[in-house]
């Protein structure tokens, strides 16, 4: 935007003192916030750009899905000097799918997240088995992350079978907090962001291996 102006190292400062930023847990929930704002904004702007989310054929995939949350993400985090890297280059030749990092009381700080579709064949393992064994060890990340998950609707398939329980982003939220140790459920927020059509809810689209019309329940969902 033409009107845009960066804030000044003065104002980033206040920002970060005022918001209370004092660690990497502090910029995690800070992000869920903001994924909190995008959620509202996806499903209410009367603009729909939940679209962006959707094609003719049904829905984008994961990569693509990812690729678009960091362009919502990207000018809020870095207009608050804060970098925001997509694949990120971890140990053992790991990439994460999301960092956001910056500089805490002049000490680097990196928050990992990690993306699944409601089909991923990991998706109740991922966060255990990637995010906290693979991202959360590098020495910025304080072992703390986000476990981010892309819904989009009771009529697509959940992991490789279909579940007639989980009829709603909550629900799945649930059930994924449950398959995770109790031991990371402090370490980890696990938020199940809606990228379901509000208006077509439980139509099965093209291309899709549908379910029975379930209620769509929009909405982000979090635990940490």
């Amino acid at each position: 935007m033409a009107s845009f102006q960066p804030p000044r190292p003065r104002e980033i400062v206040k920002f970060l003192d005022e918001n209370k930023i004092a660690s990497v847990e502090d910029l995690r929930a800070f992000i869920v916030e903001i994924l909190g704002e995008m959620q509202r904004q996806l499903q209410g702007a009367p603009t729909n750009p939940i679209e962006m989310f959707h094609s003719e054929n049904g829905h984008v995939d994961e990569n693509t899905a990812r690729n678009r949350i960091v362009d919502l993400l990207e000018p809020r985090l870095t207009a608050l000097n804060m970098a925001v890297v997509i694949e990120h280059h971890m140990a053992n030749a790991n990439r994460c799918d999301i960092t956001a990092s910056t500089s805490i009381n002049g000490r680097p700080s990196l928050l990992v997240i990690e993306v699944k579709g409601q089909w991923h064949d990991e998706l109740y393992t991922a966060a255990s088995a990637q995010l906290a064994a693979r991202y959360m060890i590098h020495p910025h990340a304080a072992q703390q992350g986000i476990y981010l998950v892309l819904w989009f609707g009771a009529d697509e398939k959940i992991v490789d079978r279909n579940d007639l329980e989980i009829t709603t982003a909550v629900r799945l939220q649930k059930r994924i907090e449950q398959c995770m140790p109790d031991e990371l459920r402090h370490a980890i927020y696990v938020v199940v962001l809606d990228l379901s059509r509000p208006a077509v809810a439980g139509r099965q689209r093209s291309g899709t291996k549908g379910r029975p019309r379930k209620k769509s329940n929009a909405g982000v969902a979090t635990v940490g």
